[in-house]
């Protein structure tokens, strides 16, 4: 067997050793645990004979030479081997965080959700097979004839014994648990059938099914919907960095020391417009990062307040995961999976819990050994952006969980980010790169002056300028003090644009040439022979919610107000190339394509445009106000709403056949009208009222604009079937259309979609639309019902849906504080619903602060469900909503001293400090919280735990055993120098050393 092939082999025996230890190591804690079956303490007793006959196998196929065909053979075996060992790890896994007394009941629902065949003595048996057919089929000589019959009465033991569980009569359920691979062979799983294989060899079925799903496809899935940005086309709409520049921070101390540095580290860059930050990023991405040694996973995202999936740090999240399980498959554990699964679509728009995920996922790396870039932090939105802003803080300030993270942040120097970087900035002096710093402002200048230096000689090249004329040319561009990268840009395009000139004509243009950037937008524009179409294609491009493709932009621009088919608006479409052409004759340097997608060319170009409060509020007063400062959002989006109403009131659309045929423009319609026309307020004219009032009309035409609509996933299939235009335009938060809808004779404001039972109050409370609600609780019935009349606000507000939610809920679950606030005011109830989603638990959770103290002024209970707020709250690290319900009577222990076991899970010092100040139990649950905190490493809890009086050698030292087993050794020093006993439970923390290879700590 060649060496690659037999690493291969050695590879994966080495890879189920350390599931089999990792795997003992959770066992460590179930020991004691008497609810558990005799076979399931039988089936954990066996792993250790499985390792060392592992052991045995590894080290001959190391040091033998083995056949091709002994190869092939072998792989199928170990693979499948490896396969059941992770089953019963993740088995293990989810029992062991529960207390005693609950763990059996843990044991049945995880085995029974994967099916009978989970049973861990099913698991173990199939090990064991497994392993004896290596050794015996595959020639391991080393492995004595002792071993082997170890390993049949392993087998034979283990089927003397009573099942761990009740076989489960309706499973629905295929598994293989014999050696070997496993195959899919395609075709359905009939519900009740449950088919086991427990010999050697192949089998020929299905791969384990969840829901109807595959394992992989699961995990496929997962991956696809974290995609919720084309993260690498948004990274390449920047240019690459110029030879030789970018040096002035690659060659920076704070740089060289962030990427030098042992461990995680976090950095933070800032500088001015156009000096180069998102080049500069990219370049770091591409190559400079690439480029060293010690292998890293680089992931990024780069913001961009051009487009909504830009500018939210969830969708950041999701991309910055997404990359990190790609590069890193074995992340991607079940427990993950399960855990977005679980947590559906609110997940993914769920700060906490992605920044969670991200956190615990990489926990177990080598520190620093992920590296995150995220550009322009300052384009990110504003409330998004200090949630982002205070978890990085957390995590590399007060946090004591080691992080496998390093983050590199490009923003521009503004004081209120400053501001939310100053607690990371006085524990680390070094984490600031200041790009407007004097010395760096002189530093990336003469590299600017390296950038025109080459495009001046490259010029001088092109049209035979002498070399006097080339020193002129270079020094008026270099005497420029507001000289950028951007400017640099701009102006050579001004230059080319003159190059028939003499060479007093040469002087003159360079000396003509605009002095900043906005002066260069200004002259851009003003070269438009026609402004009317240079106007709406920005404002059109202003306003999109992501960027158009040259086609969908020629469609946009091509639409009219008399056309009714698709046919008579292709009779006005420009092919491809020549609306490029325009595109470009129009709106010049403007506007850039990048993948056929039209972009302005920067951020600075959109600052240019908008109106702000201050009008012309870059200073250049000299500059006409019909361009800068002149386009209103409002108006802008109520061009490009209507453009969006007028294509789907097309008649093509009035059938879902034409609707799937994927009509250029068709998706981005859908999709965007109402946020468009939302965002457009009172500038909507009365037809495009009345046409928006027809989109929402229960039709088929309706029905295919909704079925392709994403804003909120999840909903939209179950809405197509909806008869009210009320519960859609209030969905959609259209208050316009609600005001207008409210008013109409036969319309109910107190109706139901069949799906979910919800009213159009708790669909404007799901989307936070504040004006909708306000409309919605103002407005009474008719006089032809009195006692409807009478009854009706209070069963509008509490009126609860198919699954037990109030719009009080549905408002607190999104965040949404003025929504909450008004229903408040209007007498919504605060407590429980059907299934135990307290509001207040789920504001807790989510970590809305300002929500939970409304909640609580109004009156909502603090000790639900045995402090279930509290918990909430402290297993997602908010440490002043810990306070404020502390401070308001919440109960410190909880049931089963939960609080504080959650609060060290999850590595929350501060919390764990917080909850003991005020009279958390600290030896609750038999010392639970400590061993917790020894195995997880968490160094600072443990210290506080012992300085507070926690008892190291409970449940035979137990705490020490966890902090060995895990490699912990500053954890074991710790305890040592407390005077915990080494040797308690027959030497037990020094077996957990050995057992896992931790040579420091034997």
């Amino acid at each position: 067997m060649s060496g690659a092939e037999a690493g291969l082999v050695i590879g994966l025996i080495s890879g189920i050793i350390s599931i089999v230890e990792a795997t003992w190591t959770i066992y460590s804690d179930l020991r004691d645990t008497k609810c558990l079956p005799r076979t399931f303490h039988q089936t954990a007793e066996t792993l250790p004979l499985v390792e060392d006959t592992l052991r045995i196998a590894q080290g001959y196929i190391d040091k033998h030479e083995s056949t091709e065909e002994s190869c092939k053979a072998m792989k199928p075996i170990l693979e499948g081997c490896k396969t059941k060992i992770e089953r019963l790890q993740n088995i293990f896994g989810e029992i062991a965080p529960q207390p005693d007394d609950s763990r059996f009941a843990s044991y049945r629902k995880v085995a029974r959700a994967l099916g009978n065949g989970s049973r861990v003595e099913i698991l173990m048996d199939g090990v064991l097979k497994d392993v004896t057919a290596l050794v015996q089929n595959h020639g391991i000589k080393t492995v004595t004839c002792e071993s082997l019959k170890k390993l049949a009465k392993a087998m034979e033991d283990l089927s003397a014994l009573p099942p761990s569980l009740e076989p489960e009569d309706a499973s629905s359920h295929i598994s293989h648990y014999g050696s070997g691979d496993i195959h899919h062979a395609g075709g359905d799983i009939i519900h009740g059938n449950h088919n086991e294989y427990h010999g050697s060899g192949t089998a020929h079925f299905g791969n384990v099914i969840h829901n109807g799903i595959s394992g992989n496809e699961r995990k496929t899935k997962l991956l696809g919907r974290l995609f919720t940005s084309p993260y690498e086309d948004r990274k390449n709409r920047n240019p690459p960095r110029v030879q030789g520049t970018c040096e002035w921070f690659t060659n920076h101390p704070h740089f060289r020391r962030w990427q030098e540095k042992e461990g995680s580290a976090f950095l933070w860059v800032s500088a001015d417009p156009g000096c180069g930050k998102s080049v500069l990023a990219r370049y770091l991405v591409d190559e400079k990062l690439q480029s060293t040694t010690a292998p890293k996973t680089i992931c990024y995202f780069f913001f961009k307040d051009d487009f909504e999936d830009q500018r939210s740090p969830e969708s950041a999240l999701c991309c910055i995961i997404r990359q990190i399980f790609i590069h890193r498959p074995e992340l991607l554990t079940w427990t993950i999976v399960k855990v977005f699964e679980e947590g559906g679509e609110t997940i993914f728009s769920s700060f906490s819990s992605l920044w969670g995920i991200l956190i615990s996922s990489t926990g177990g790396h080598a520190p620093g050994d992920i590296v995150c870039i995220l550009d322009a932090l300052d384009e990110c939105e504003h409330i998004g952006r200090r949630v982002l802003m205070k978890a990085l803080n957390t995590l590399y300030v007060t946090s004591s969980k080691k992080s496998g993270l390093r983050f590199l942040v490009t923003s521009r120097p503004y004081a209120n980010i400053e501001r939310e970087f100053q607690t990371l900035k006085k524990e680390c002096p070094k984490i600031h790169l200041s790009g407007e710093h004097e010395t760096v402002v002189d530093q990336i200048s003469t590299e600017i002056d390296l950038v025109i230096k080459q495009r001046v000689k490259e010029l001088g090249a092109e049209i035979q300028l002498q070399a006097e004329e080339v020193k002129m040319v270079e020094e008026e561009l270099t005497a420029n003090a507001n000289r950028t990268y951007l400017w640099v840009y701009l102006i050579f395009d001004a230059i080319n644009e003159s190059l028939h000139f003499t060479r007093n004509g040469l002087a003159t243009t360079i000396h003509n040439l605009p002095k900043s950037v906005n002066e260069a937008y200004h002259n851009i524009l003003s070269k438009s022979r026609n402004v009317d179409t240079t106007r709406k294609m920005l404002h059109i491009i202003v306003a999109a919610e992501r960027p158009l493709s040259l086609q969908e932009m020629a469609v946009a621009l091509a639409l009219e107000e008399s056309h009714r088919s698709l046919a008579d608006l292709g009779l006005e479409l420009e092919a491809g190339d020549r609306f490029k052409k325009r595109l470009r004759d129009v709106c010049g340097l403007f506007v850039t394509i990048v993948d056929s997608k039209v972009y302005l060319l920067h951020q600075t170009a959109r600052e240019f445009l908008i109106q702000t409060t201050s009008p012309n509020a870059f200073g250049d007063a000299r500059l006409a106000l019909q361009w800068q400062n002149s386009f209103s959002p409002m108006e802008s989006n109520r061009i490009l709403s209507e453009i969006c109403i007028r294509y789907l009131l097309l008649t093509d659309f009035e059938n879902a056949s034409a609707a799937r045929k994927g009509h250029v423009f068709f998706h981005f319609a859908a999709r965007n009208w109402a946020g468009h026309f939302r965002a457009a307020k009172t500038k909507n004219r009365e037809d495009i009222v009345l046409s928006a009032l027809m989109l929402c009309a229960a039709s088929e035409r309706r029905s295919n604009w909704l079925r392709t609509h994403e804003s909120a996933p999840g909903y939209y299939d179950d809405l197509t079937q909806v008869t009210s235009a009320l519960i859609i335009a209030s969905y959609l938060g259209l208050d316009v259309l609600v005001a207008r809808l409210v008013e109409m004779k036969g319309v109910s404001i107190t109706s139901r979609d069949c799906q979910w039972q919800r009213s159009a109050l708790s669909w404007a409370s799901v989307g936070g639309h504040t004006s909708v609600v306000s409309l919605l609780l103002k407005k009474r019935p008719g006089f032809q019902n009195v006692l409807l009349n009478w009854i009706h606000l209070p069963i509008s507000v509490n009126l609860k849906d198919a699954k037990g939610h109030t719009p009080l809920w549905h408002a607190v679950c999104g965040g949404h504080k003025a929504v909450v606030k008004m229903l408040l005011e209007n007498k919504a109830h605060t407590f429980d619903d059907e299934i135990g989603g307290a509001p207040l638990s789920n504001a807790a959770g989510n970590g809305h602060l300002d929500i939970v103290r409304l909640l609580l002024d109004t009156g909502a209970d603090n000790n639900e469900e045995y402090t279930w707020p509290l918990v909430q709250a402290t297993i997602s690290g908010h440490l002043d909503i810990v306070r404020l319900l502390l401070d308001r009577g919440a109960h410190s222990n909880g049931p089963n001293g939960s609080p504080l076991v959650q609060a060290v899970l999850g590595g929350h010092l501060d919390i764990v400090r917080l909850l003991l100040d005020r009279g958390a139990d600290i030896n609750r649950q038999d010392g639970w919280p400590l061993i917790q905190a020894a195995r997880s490493g968490h160094l600072d809890i443990v210290r506080l735990l012992l300085d507070r009086g926690a008892d190291s050698n409970r449940r035979d030292r137990w705490a020490l055993a966890q902090a060995a087993g895990s490699g912990h050794l500053d954890t074991v020093r710790l305890f040592l120098d407390r005077g915990a006993n080494s040797n308690g439970r027959d030497g037990w923390p020094l077996v957990q050393a050995a057992r896992s290879g931790h040579l420091d700590i034997i």
